[in-house]
């Protein structure tokens, strides 16, 4: 699925999959598979399910919302609808907590131009005053991500998710080695089996 798109909006209308981040990426599109992000804040069943009679084929819920409130948004839609919904859980990622257009890196290295790529050679973070790295990703064309230090992960919890009726599973993997992710991967398949 493609991600989030900045400025190629042609690229954006090409692909056939999207996952889009707010109600206007809907607007763009039409025909094609769309898959809601977290981002869109789906906290109740009415949201729930105006992003489903709008097309979206799978609606990903919150982050910020617990499994209980999950239940319940499931409960709801079901009692309203009579049918469970096409769902996402992100179970593992880092989340993140800002996106910007401003990019501390080459304002810091005193630089002032686009494209200068330091975010793609070298690993950047902001870093708290309880030492917390929050890591700094390029999102395409000098756009940033500030990343969440610890990761989401509801993987012990993954008996009671499948209980509730969700479709699908995301991990979402940022800045992980590839130990860290065949890992991680290998305890998702340990918990989904």
């Amino acid at each position: 699925y493609m991600n989030r798109v900045w400025l190629n909006i042609d690229q954006y209308r090409k692909s056939s999959k999207l996952v889009i981040q707010d109600l206007g990426g809907i607007a763009l599109v039409e025909d094609r598979t769309i898959v809601s992000n977290s981002t869109l804040n789906v906290t109740n069943s009415y949201s729930l399910y105006s992003l489903l009679e709008k097309g979206v084929k799978y609606v990903t819920f919150s982050e910020e919302i617990s499994i209980d409130q999950i239940d319940n948004i499931i409960k709801g839609y079901f009692n309203r609808i009579q049918s469970k919904p096409n769902s996402e859980i992100i179970v593992y990622g880092k989340p993140d907590l800002m996106l910007s257009k401003y990019c501390p890196i080459t304002k810091f290295e005193g630089l002032n131009k686009l494209n200068c790529n330091l975010c793609e050679t070298f690993d950047y973070s902001l870093v708290d005053k309880n030492q917390k790295q929050y890591r700094i990703k390029r999102d395409g064309y000098c756009n940033i991500r500030i990343l969440h230090h610890k990761p989401t992960n509801l993987l012990n919890d993954m008996f009671k998710i499948k209980s509730l009726g969700i479709n699908r599973y995301r991990l979402n993997f940022t800045d992980e080695s590839y130990a860290q992710t065949t890992d991680i991967i290998r305890q998702f398949q340990i918990k989904t089996n």
